[in-house]
């Protein structure tokens, strides 16, 4: 009983780590469109201070920055394969200040600009 006790605390110990990153990686996608996201936006989106936040993600191994680029980088890439968003509507859709910044980091993100990642991945 008292091995299952343990396994059981590990096991819920486990789940706090790895949910904090994943509760940040969710409330990013929706706040990303209001521009520059910051930890305290996502504090308060779920209610926890910022402190907490990042020592959590700390404990994981993450960071606020890695799990924003990432979350960046994936709703990019689901954007660019949206064949009727321009690049300009995506850039907006996700808070950069023009189309030249977002052209920038996605080529930072895949190593090809957003226009030939269309083109290789969906060909005409």
């Amino acid at each position: 009983q008292s091995l299952q006790a343990q396994c059981f605390q590990q096991m819920e110990l486990l789940s706090q780590k790895f949910s904090m990153g994943h509760k940040v990686q969710n409330a990013i996608g929706p706040l990303l469109h209001d521009g520059s996201l910051t930890i305290e936006d996502v504090s308060k989106h779920l209610q926890l201070p910022s402190w907490t936040i990042r020592r959590r993600l700390s404990e994981e191994g993450l960071s606020f920055q890695m799990i924003l680029d990432e979350t960046r980088k994936d709703i990019a890439i689901n954007y660019v394969k949206q064949p009727s968003l321009s690049l300009g509507e995506i850039a907006f859709k996700m808070g950069f200040s023009n189309t030249s910044a977002f052209q920038r980091a996605f080529k930072r993100w895949t190593g090809l600009a957003p226009g030939q990642f269309r083109n290789k991945k969906f060909p005409s």
